[in-house]
Order: C-alpha cells, then structure tokens, then sequence
C-alpha cells in the first residue's frame, strides 16, 4: 500500500504568513531604527527593502517544501514561467492602473487643489524604466506569495471575495513597518486609507487572477502597473501634514471600482463557496 499525502489545499496557510512577517518586518527594522533616530545606517535603506520583499518567495518555498517537498517547490517556481493568458486582459491590466489615479489627480484640481507636477511623463524614456523597476521590485516577489502561494489556498476554503479581503487585510497591515520609515510613500500616508486600498487592489487583482486563468504573471503585470501608475501621477505629497486629498480621491475611485466590478463580474461567483 501507498500512503498518501494529506491535502493542506484548504488549510489557511499559517506558516507562510508567519515567515513573511518575521523576516520582512526584520529586514525592515534596521530603517525603522534608522528613522526613529536609533541607529545610522551605513548602506542605503533600499537595500532593505529589498530584502524584505524577497521573502515572499522564500517563505512560498518553504511552506511549499512543508507541504510537498521538493516536487511542490518545483512546481511553484514553475509558475513563475507560465506567462501565457487570455490578451484582453492586457487592457485593464494596463488601462486601470493608468486612469484612477489620473482621474484623482483631475478631480483635485477641479476642487481647487493645485496638481502635482509630472516627472516621470514630462520625461518620457523614464516611463519603461520605471515600469521595469516596478514590475521586477515592486511586484514580481510580493505576487510569488501573495497570489502565486496565499490566494489559492485562501479560495479553497473560502469564496474569492472572502479570501481577497482576508489576504487585502493581511497584506496592508505587512507594509506596517514602513509607515515608520521616512523615505517611503507610506510614511506621509493615512493609515486607514492605505488599508482601504490594499483592500481594494487585492479584490481587483484576484479578478484579474481568476479571469486570467490564475495566471501569476498576469497577477506580477497588473501590481507592476498599479506601482508604476502612482508613479507618472503621484498622489501622495510627500510632507509632513501634506495634502493627501489626492491619495483619499484614489481610494475612493478605487473603491468604486471594485464595487463595479464585483458587481458587474458574476456577483454569485463572488460570493460563493467553493465546489458551488
């Protein structure tokens, strides 16, 4: 007789997050200490971050191996390699993360506000370079664990508009650390708004996800795209006691957006369990 492995598939996935936080919050101490006026440090902060974004992957492995051993590991970093999906989902992959932001921007500006110059556009070779930054730093790593590990553990057991706002909530309060560190966006951001949004962006990138045929690289393109997007029109204003109203526009466009579409994206798939 073979004995077989138990299926985890519908196990909330403990001992990712656990890794995730304990080694991104201890790659991130160091700029926290750092800001706090505790320590100087002698290499630059980016260097750190870096390396907190990396254990996303690192801890997918791990709990990969828990799970299945070396085959399971080979399969995960497999899907890294599976960049084919449906093309239309190109155009909101794309198309979003360029409009909400400009519309914050725009709907600033019809208030009165006066609107933030535009670097990265008014410099156009800067838009793929910060895009490739993006795409490589600022989203493949974090969607290897996010998307390309939690989410379908999460949709096992829960709906996927359930398990988006379980891994929404999660992933908002990970970037805790980073509110306490000066030279990020986060620092000069409302806490409550952020959260919001992570919220949001995890509902839309599971709907971009699941439409793709949960597809990871579709998942990296889109969180790529969003980070670029606040990039070319920045809504944040990076001052102690700025003017964030262009950031809560964002929010709420976001917002709106997402309840768009839930609603208009087979609300019952939405909300269903799984295997109904």
């Amino acid at each position: 007789m073979t004995s077989q492995k138990p299926d985890r598939s519908g196990r909330f996935p403990w001992l990712f997050f656990i890794l995730v936080f304990a080694l991104t919050w201890l790659a991130w101490l160091p700029g926290v200490l750092d800001s706090m006026g505790w320590i100087s440090l002698s290499v630059p902060w980016g260097m750190f971050f870096i390396l907190g974004i990396l254990s996303l992957p690192v801890a997918g492995c791990v709990a990969s191996f828990v799970e299945g051993g070396k085959a399971a590991v080979g399969a995960f970093l497999k899907r890294a390699l599976m960049i084919r999906f449906p093309l239309r989902w190109l155009l909101p992959i794309f198309l979003i993360p360029l409009i909400i932001p400009a519309l914050a921007i725009m709907l600033y500006r019809l208030l009165g506000g006066v609107p933030p110059d535009l670097p990265v556009l008014s410099q156009p070779w800067l838009i793929l370079t910060t895009f490739v930054f993006m795409f490589l730093i600022g989203g493949g790593p974090e969607e290897f664990g996010w998307r390309g590990y939690a989410l379908d553990r999460l949709q096992a057991r829960w709906s996927p508009l359930v398990a988006s706002l379980i891994l929404g909530v999660i992933w908002g309060v990970w970037h805790t650390p980073l509110f306490f560190i000066r030279s990020t966006a986060q620092y000069y951001t409302p806490y409550w708004a952020f959260m919001l949004l992570a919220v949001s962006f995890s509902i839309l990138t599971t709907w971009v996800y699941n439409g793709s045929g949960k597809n990871y690289f579709a998942a990296w393109l889109f969180h790529g795209a969003i980070n670029t997007g606040l990039e070319l029109f920045p809504s944040i204003q990076r001052l102690t006691g700025g003017d964030q109203r262009i950031f809560i526009f964002c929010v709420i466009l976001y917002l709106v957006l997402t309840g768009l579409v839930v609603a208009a994206a087979r609300p019952r798939k939405w909300i269903s369990p799984p295997g109904k």
